[in-house]
């Protein structure tokens, strides 16, 4: 019998801590306030000299899908079909597009270096020894420049133009 009492205050005692109490405060004005950040759209101003192609190259070499090597400077925003995502597992044909297009955009093109790509079409090709893998990128594009941004529309103001994104 005492092992018994025992045994239900224990539990009681353990219901008890593990439930314990929890105060939760609501406001309920927040829901009826009208309140929002209305935001400002801006747009990058770009041009491009459509007069010649650039054309970079990049290889890269992949040992068991995880060390890779080869190239060290990869542009940023050249990301095609994909997250530009980077981890220990980025996948490495993204890699070697990035690092041709860095490659293709330090040409110069008359007094400036292009800061983009447009156009670009990429040429790769993979050799794959099941544990080892060569990756070799060509890419050409038209080379793209940025001249920087402007204001596409205020939604703050009364009578702004609504502009799809």
């Amino acid at each position: 019998m005492k092992k018994i009492a025992m045994f239900v205050m224990a539990a009681v005692a353990l219901s008890a801590v593990l439930t314990g109490c929890k105060s939760t405060y609501n406001n309920d004005l927040a829901g009826d306030s009208k309140v929002a950040m209305v935001p400002t759209v801006f747009q990058l101003k770009t041009s491009f000299d459509d007069s010649k192609k650039i054309e970079g190259e990049a290889s890269m070499h992949v040992l068991f899908g995880f060390f890779k090597w080869g190239v060290s400077s990869f542009a940023d925003r050249a990301n095609i079909g994909g997250k530009e995502e980077w981890s220990l597992f980025t996948n490495p044909v993204q890699l070697v597009k990035s690092a041709a297009v860095y490659n293709a955009c330090q040409v110069k093109v008359g007094d400036k270096t292009p800061d983009m790509l447009i156009g670009s079409k990429y040429e790769i090709v993979e050799t794959d020894y099941i544990v080892y893998k060569l990756l070799n990128c060509k890419v050409s594009g038209y080379p793209g420049f940025e001249e920087g941004i402007e204001k596409k529309a205020d939604y703050a103001k009364p009578g702004a133009d609504v502009i799809e994104l």
